[in-house]
C-alpha cells in the first residue's frame, strides 16, 4: 500500500502529549469545534475525516515549514511536543 511513512508519522504524533496549546486565541470552543483545537488547525481538516488524518496533515505541514517554531506558534501547537514527535518519527524510520 505504500503508507508506512504516513503511519510512522501518525504514530509519532500520537506518542506526544498535548500537541495543542489549549484555547490560545479562542474565547472557548464553538459547538462545532472540538475543545482546545485552534481554528487555524481545523482548517486543515475541512472534510472532517478524523483525528489521525488531522495529525498527519499537521505533521506534513510542519515538515514542509521546515519544523518551524513560527509554524507551531501560528497554529497553536506545542513546539516541545512537536519536537518530541520528530524524535519518535526519526526512531521509527
Amino acid at each position: 500500500l505504500g503508507c508506512v511513512e504516513e503511519m510512522a508519522s501518525v504514530a509519532a504524533m500520537l506518542s506526544a502529549e498535548r500537541i495543542f496549546i489549549p484555547n490560545r486565541n479562542d474565547r472557548g470552543p464553538r459547538q462545532d469545534q472540538p475543545a482546545g483545537v485552534p481554528s487555524t488547525v481545523l482548517a486543515l481538516d475541512k472534510e472532517r475525516v478524523g483525528d489521525h488524518v488531522l495529525l498527519l496533515r499537521l505533521w506534513e505541514a510542519w515538515e514542509e515549514a521546515g519544523h518551524s517554531a513560527q509554524f507551531c506558534h501560528h497554529h497553536g501547537l506545542q513546539l516541545r511536543a512537536m519536537n518530541f514527535a520528530k524524535d519518535v518519527r526519526r526512531q521509527l524510520s
